[in-house]
């Protein structure tokens, strides 16, 4: 009989310490309720979001790129990847603005060095927070393939929002 009134007293004692320490790790309803309200205010997930970016070079194709026209199509992810912004293929002349749910515009821009081999360039800005598809840190950049009238590529970065 001992032993079946401690294992019930043993049983007791984790109850108690779990139902402990699930208040205490375990957000409120009340909580959840509240950061439910301030994402549907905000309009996003904050934390690291992301974008995927294609880029079209569409003319000057020679190896000089002196005269290449960029386009680009951006869509913009919040931290839950669901898509809070996106901006249909546009001419990148010589930056665009991709408008979302986000506090900050995404600026993106283009631009050409000559004294590289590798002619195009693209820049982001999301308020001070400046960086290109060199960063390897922050962007995964494809390779480029051929459409009709134009070499195409993708890249993912993502950013702080």
């Amino acid at each position: 009989m001992k032993s079946l009134s401690s294992s019930i007293a043993t049983l007791a004692t984790l109850a108690t310490f779990f139902s402990t320490i699930s208040s205490a790790v375990l957000p409120t309803t009340a909580a959840l309720a509240t950061r439910d309200s301030d994402l549907a205010a905000r309009g996003y997930a904050t934390g690291a979001c992301g974008m995927h970016v294609t880029l079209y070079t569409l003319s000057g194709l020679g190896p000089s790129n002196q005269n290449a026209e960029f386009a680009v199509e951006v869509t913009l992810k919040d931290a839950k990847g669901v898509q809070i912004g996106h901006l249909d293929k546009t001419d990148l002349n010589p930056s665009v603005s991709v408008d979302s749910q986000l506090p900050l515009t995404m600026e993106v821009a283009s631009y050409i060095d000559i004294n590289s081999l590798s002619t195009e360039h693209i820049t982001f800005a999301y308020g001070a927070d400046k960086w290109s598809e060199n960063d390897t840190s922050r962007c995964t950049v494809g390779g480029l393939a051929r459409a009709p009238g134009a070499l195409v590529q993708d890249m993912d970065c993502g950013f702080a929002c």
